[in-house]
């Protein structure tokens, strides 16, 4: 009796230890899975990610993945379109603010200017181009004496640092610039062409972090994404007074406002759409946005652009994106002005030669194509084509054509190879 009753206490023993084991390792799994999104960038402690900056990071992280798998380079070829898809619906703008990484490189050109790069993921790389045939019409080398290049300069490789500024838009079916020069390396070992407007060691005190956090905490599919560029294209910086402190309104969360006060400005309506939007409320963030642009909110009029430009809550509809592109140029929106020539640049058939539009699309995209935007020098050579908003001249379009080819826009290369 007494070894069986030594057993049976044995054993009870064990399956105490066991049940405790198993309660400590769903305990754990717990709160690894409801934890933010964090980064162990450096070898210190980990860092926390911009909910936009995770998903950039999983969009190309997964097509990494699925190239590895790929048995040809037509597969690999398919993953990144998908890839370059899923990018360009999940960044509503090029510009981005406060992400996170480590150096991987910091040097300079021939001439000084400032050569940096910044790895966010394993193989995923943020960079300028590092000369300055490359660098023409992109203007990412830091200019020395520049606040950015002081500040670029006192860092070290292997650092972990904060991060702002722009990528730039992609040709011939890229969705951003990158800089390898194989369908293997654009896909797998990614290195995006960027701008840099502010870079800082991580864990300095960030007052733009506050303003990204201002939004309700969304899930990170295709909601934060939103908010964050719709605040970046007006600049990491405090709301306005008049925004931060609503005299009518009582302290409510503004989902339930569904709309805002009679008397809100067109930037307040803008903000408004873009807290709908990030909820994917798109059907109330497509009437906000259509009231700001109304009342000549550029900013307004781009972000509704991109939502019928990509298909975002709406049908596609590249009409409707080129009057919205044109209305945001016009009301002084460099980006509206921008996407405009770049849907321009892809369909030709696009552009209108109505007076109106023709002479501002025209002066503009003279200019951009000058500062050597391979887009616009595209546009520019349909303008001459079709004669609009100028006289018709093909001598002209083949130069411009030339000029686009020669910044790396494959329709302008197409289009040359047309008309020789």
């Amino acid at each position: 009796m007494g070894g069986t009753d030594e057993r049976a206490r044995a054993f009870g023993i064990i399956a105490l230890v066991l049940v405790v084991l198993v309660i400590s390792f769903l305990v754990v799994n717990h709160s690894s899975q409801s934890a933010p999104s964090v980064s162990s960038l450096s070898g210190s402690a980990p860092a926390v990610l911009p909910p936009l900056e995770s998903r950039f990071i999983e969009i190309v992280s997964t097509a990494q993945g699925d190239s590895r798998r790929t048995e040809n380079d037509m597969q690999k070829g398919g993953v990144k379109a998908r890839r370059d898809k899923s990018i360009c619906s999940t960044l509503s703008s090029y510009s981005v603010a406060d992400w996170v990484g480590t150096v991987e490189e910091i040097d300079s050109n021939s001439d000084g200017k400032g050569v940096l790069g910044i790895r966010i993921a394993p193989d995923v790389i943020v960079k300028t181009w590092n000369n300055d045939l490359s660098d023409i019409g992109s203007d990412t080398l830091i200019e020395p004496g520049s606040p950015v290049f002081e500040s670029a300069a006192a860092m070290k490789s292997g650092q972990l640092v904060r991060f702002s500024g722009t990528f730039l838009p992609g040709s011939s079916g890229d969705c951003l610039n990158e800089g390898s020069i194989t369908l293997n390396g654009k896909v797998e070992s990614p290195e995006f062409i960027f701008r840099f407007t502010k870079v800082s060691a991580y864990g300095l005190p960030q007052r733009p972090v506050q303003t990204l956090q201002e939004p309700s905490p969304a899930p990170l599919q295709e909601s934060n994404p939103s908010a964050h560029s719709s605040e970046v294209s007006r600049g990491p910086q405090p709301a306005p007074a008049e925004d931060s402190s609503p005299a009518e309104a009582p302290p409510a969360p503004a989902a339930k406002a569904r709309y805002p006060a009679q008397g809100g400005g067109a930037a307040e309506i803008d903000r408004q759409a873009v807290d709908f939007r990030n909820q994917k409320q798109y059907s109330e963030a497509e009437l906000l946005l259509s009231r700001a642009c109304d009342q000549g909110e550029a900013d307004a009029c781009h972000s509704l652009g991109l939502m019928f430009d990509l298909g975002r809550g709406v049908a596609e509809n590249s009409s409707r994106a080129r009057e919205l592109y044109l209305k945001a140029c016009r009301a002084g929106s460099e980006k509206g002005c921008n996407d405009l020539n770049i849907l321009l640049s892809y369909e030709p058939d696009l552009v209108q030669c109505t007076s109106p539009e023709a002479s501002v699309t025209l002066s503009r995209t003279t200019d951009a194509c000058n500062s050597g935007n391979g887009a616009s020098c595209a546009t520019l050579g349909h303008l001459f084509t079709y004669g609009c908003g100028t006289s018709k001249d093909l001598e002209k379009a083949r130069q411009a054509y030339a000029k686009a080819c020669t910044a790396g826009n494959q329709q302008g290369c197409d289009r040359l190879k047309e008309m020789q």
